[in-house]
């Protein structure tokens, strides 16, 4: 039996230096286009993601204020905003509640003070009051 060879095709060797085929004018400028698309894209998140959280923040602050005086201080309590918001990034007005209570307690807070609600304000009472007429203011006996 003799051996016979063919020929194989030449295989690429991993180490040897791949030549780099020049890129169009073209596709510069567009890479360059979408870059600035990507960084004025990422600005706008940001922009967005600030607004958001500032928006949680007053959230935050208007449920606290049920509890204390002033509801920016629940913020010296050391609470963070990602403590205070449910899994799908709510603010969650229960643990704002309880966070409120525990530094209205810890810090020594002021309470938000009593609104002053006056009963039945507003209401018409049930008994008309009898009306009063000449005669009757100018009788001296009063009957």
């Amino acid at each position: 039996m003799t051996d016979a060879t063919t020929p194989t095709e030449p295989t690429a060797d991993p180490a040897a230096p791949v030549e780099q085929q020049p890129e169009p004018a073209g596709a510069g400028r567009e890479a360059a286009r979408y870059r600035t698309q990507l960084r004025e894209t990422e600005a706008k998140h940001d922009a967005l993601a600030t607004r958001l959280e500032a928006m949680q923040r007053a959230e935050v602050e208007r449920l606290a204020s049920s509890e204390i005086r002033l509801g920016s201080s629940l913020w010296a309590s050391g609470k963070q905003l990602a403590d205070l918001l449910d899994e799908h990034g709510n603010v969650d007005a229960d643990l704002v509640q309880a966070a409120a209570i525990d530094a209205r307690d810890t810090l020594g807070l002021e309470p938000k003070p009593w609104d002053g609600i006056i009963p039945n304000q507003g209401k018409t009472p049930d008994n008309a009051p009898r009306m009063t007429s000449w005669a009757d203011a100018l009788d001296p006996h009063g009957d």
